[in-house]
């Protein structure tokens, strides 16, 4: 690491520039609802130095009181008694992830591969060759990664129901302790490509902190194996880590796995409509897959938008979306129709 980079990882560099860019940041995205990049980086750089506290005090200024009330009768999560809800919150504070369950019937899956084999998606890394935006085919992919568009993609009937979805949002709120907003909604194949682990497509360890706080929720569309790109995670480490991993960035497997061990890492195998829950300010990747495809819908929720550059995204101006903007203000914030 270089010197000047070790330099604004310190606590003095901390205090006299870190700090007072936040603090500005916090007030403009408090009158604006756009948080200025240097703020960004000083959130990233302050939440190493202060290892996570100051992402808390982001959240007690910026975050919505979780609303009152018992958790919905409707929903893919409508089946949890509240012993069992509580039971997968408290894994996901303790490990980091939990696995729910196989929760999309055949219909849903089969309509959102389909939507995925028929829109042109975002390729990563960019190929040297040919169109930067094309369909994923399975018997000749371009790259390793085919990111479909957020814009068509929450227009798809189970995006919608997803969204809609209130015991998915009764789980986040649980977990993130106040009213959850929508940060991103994605949709991806991952295609056996390359052997090689691609930074770009997230197949290096690595810690995500584009937002105070959050939790992820990943649908696998395909079934996934320990060939097909399962999605790894070390145990816990969204709680500790050795001083030297408290760096943004990627890191080797050997980096993490040293300080770690080899027993903390899981590779999260599953079906065809199996759904994951995780705080992905813990370490993980995707694996390179050995093999065939994978394609993962997901759904993330966060306590505020404060960070990274986020979409506004325009809707149609259907029956679904005038209710749910209107019914969901927080949590629809990105939304509204056009």
């Amino acid at each position: 690491m270089s010197l000047l980079r070790a330099i604004t990882y310190s606590r003095p560099f901390g205090w006299v520039v870190l700090w007072p860019a936040l603090w500005l940041g916090v007030f403009w995205f408090k009158r604006t609802k756009w948080t200025p990049w240097l703020s960004y980086w000083a959130m990233r750089r302050l939440y190493c130095i202060t290892r996570g506290r100051s992402n808390q005090w982001i959240k007690k200024r910026l975050a919505a009181p979780a609303e009152k009330g018992s958790c919905s009768a409707t929903g893919l999560l409508a089946g949890m008694s509240p012993a069992e809800r509580e039971a997968a919150v408290d894994t996901l504070r303790r490990e980091g992830f939990v696995v729910l369950g196989n929760y999309l019937t055949e219909a849903q899956i089969t309509s959102l591969i389909a939507f995925a084999q028929q829109v042109p998606a975002r390729l990563t890394p960019v190929p040297t060759e040919g169109p930067a935006i094309d369909r994923f085919d399975p018997e000749r992919p371009r790259a390793i990664k085919y990111d479909l568009p957020e814009g068509r993609l929450v227009e798809h009937p189970v995006v919608q129901q997803l969204l809609a979805d209130r015991s998915l949002r009764d789980l986040a709120r649980q977990f993130l302790d106040c009213e959850p907003v929508n940060d991103l909604v994605a949709m991806w194949w991952s295609a056996a490509y390359s052997s090689e682990a691609s930074s770009e497509a997230a197949q290096l360890y690595h810690f995500d902190m584009d937002r105070p706080q959050f939790l992820k929720l990943f649908f696998y569309l395909t079934d996934v194996t320990p060939e097909t790109g399962p999605h790894c995670y070390i145990r816990g480490s969204h709680r500790e880590r050795a001083p030297a991993l408290w760096r943004d960035g990627r890191h080797t497997d050997d980096q993490v796995l040293a300080y770690y061990g080899a027993e903390r890492e899981v590779q999260i195998t599953g079906p065809r409509g199996t759904l994951i829950a995780v705080d992905t300010s813990g370490f993980h990747k995707g694996k390179p897959l050995a093999r065939g495809y994978r394609l993962i819908l997901q759904i993330e929720y966060t306590s505020t938008l404060f960070g990274q550059k986020y979409n506004r995204i325009k809707v149609q101006p259907t029956a679904f979306w005038h209710a749910e903007i209107a019914a969901s203000p927080v949590f629809m914030t990105r939304f509204s129709v056009f």
